[in-house]
């Protein structure tokens, strides 16, 4: 007798868009403050907030 697959996705298992949001956002919070992420962060634009956002979408497709 098979088992039903799981009901929860591993999306979700992570904590869902939420925790993948704070996660991001963390993210980009020390990449703007760490000195060794500043070669880095000079190639994103000065407002983070779409980067943040295609990463979020990124990580979530």
């Amino acid at each position: 007798m098979n088992s039903p697959l799981p009901s929860v996705t591993p999306y979700e298992l992570l904590g869902g868009a939420a925790a993948l949001r704070r996660l991001v956002r963390r993210f980009y919070e020390l990449m703007d403050t760490l000195p060794e992420a500043y070669g880095v962060r000079k190639m994103h634009p000065r407002d983070l907030a779409g980067s943040e956002e295609k990463l979020f979408m990124f990580l979530s497709g």
